[in-house]
């Protein structure tokens, strides 16, 4: 189970990595992965232990990146389903 010391834990680690970053790699430019991962913190808080819903933010951006317009394909979404 996932308890808020955990949940502290994982921030303290995670703070220390994206401060360490810029030392170690000085031409590293962090990107929004980076910022993303201290809102892990609250979902931890917030929701529990990350297998029961670490795939949820992911599957909702699947489902918008399915309906950009890339990939020179012509026509809307790609559905797709599961037979």
């Amino acid at each position: 189970s996932t308890s808020a010391e955990r949940a502290h834990v994982y921030c303290s680690h995670i703070a220390h990595y994206v401060r360490n970053l810029k030392k170690i790699h000085p031409t590293f430019a962090l990107c929004p992965n980076h910022h993303a991962t201290f809102h892990i913190y609250d979902y931890l808080l917030l929701f529990g232990p990350t297998h029961s819903w670490w795939c949820f933010p992911f599957e909702c951006s699947i489902r918008i990146l399915q309906c950009l317009p890339i990939n020179h394909k012509i026509g809307g979404c790609l559905w797709i389903t599961n037979i």
